[in-house]
Parts: C-alpha cells; structure tokens; sequence
C-alpha cells in the first residue's frame, strides 16, 4: 500500500492496484481489511511506527558518554534521513494522509506525537525540562517542512536541514 500510494497519491490509488502491487487475491485482501481506508491506515501506521524505531535506534547508537547534544543531532539525522531513504513512506505519512479523512488525521498526529515523545524522552534523560506543548511544537515544526519538501518533490533534499533542526532544538530547549 505503501509504495503504491506514495506512486500514485492515495485518491488515485485502487484495490486492484494494491492487490496487483502485494500479489495477493481479492478475497486475501478483504479477509484482512474491510476498506481502502483501513488497508491504507494500517500501512500508514506501520510506517510512523519504522520511522519512530529508525529514530531511536540511532540515538541509541551514540557512544556513552557522547555530549547529549549528539543524541539529538543522531536522531534528527536519522528522521530527514529516512524520509530522504523512504519517499513513499514521507509521502504518506506527511501528504497523503490530509485525503484520508478524520481517522487518517489521527494517523497523522500519531506520527508527529512519535517526534515529539522522542524529543521530550532525549530531553528529560539529559536533565531538561519543558512543558509537552513545546515538544509537540518542535515536532509539529519539523513535521511541516517535511511535508512541504515532500509536496514539492525535494525529499531527497530533507537531511540537508539537519543543523537548521538542530539549531531550532538547541534554541528552543534552552540549551548551549
């Protein structure tokens, strides 16, 4: 669904085009979803959910020991990059999911409170304090310039705003 969706935009997308794309039956295809929609928000889901696990393992993968500030950077890096790596992914999760309705924008938050839950869990294990609402606007913010890299075919082009990112973070959270 994923690959199918981030090629041809969710409206565009079909059943047939899904089946054909999974190499599964109609009938395989219905005893799992009951609808485009929900086939599409499982997808979507698991999707925001690969993001969120890339995002972490590279935090997690800076020495101990390392400035906390390379956490951060580690997992900005890491969530420009796997959009730049998974452009049916980014298209998804930061365009395509405005033409799934209500449930689809739920979807979307859910993606977005990822970054923000990663962000305040890197900030208090390094003794940071902020209020939720700041994070959810850190994460909201980069949120927004990926779907606008997205929408205007520069995916490829999202790990250069690593140090823009970087630098909102430092700024924002408070730190030096």
């Amino acid at each position: 669904m994923i690959a199918v969706v981030g090629a041809k935009g969710y409206s565009d997308t079909t059943i047939t085009d899904v089946l054909t794309a999974a190499k599964v039956s109609r009938s395989a295809f219905y005893n799992c979803f009951n609808s485009k929609l929900e086939c599409f928000l499982a997808a979507a889901r698991m999707g925001a959910i690969e993001m969120h696990h890339a995002v972490r393992r590279a935090v997690r993968a800076v020495p101990t020991g390392a400035p906390a500030e390379e956490q951060l950077r580690a997992g900005i890096r890491e969530f420009f990059g796997f959009l730049a790596r998974e452009p049916a992914c980014a298209r998804v999760l930061f365009v395509e999911l405005a033409a799934g309705g209500p449930s689809a924008a739920r979807r979307y938050d859910t993606a977005v409170s990822y970054l923000a839950d990663d962000t305040q869990t890197w900030h208090h294990a390094v003794g940071g304090q902020a209020e939720r609402v700041v994070y959810d606007m850190l994460a909201g913010a980069l949120a927004h310039i990926a779907a606008a890299r997205v929408r205007s075919g520069n995916t490829r082009s999202l790990p250069d705003l690593e140090d823009e990112a970087f630098q909102m973070h430092v700024a924002v959270l408070g730190m030096t």
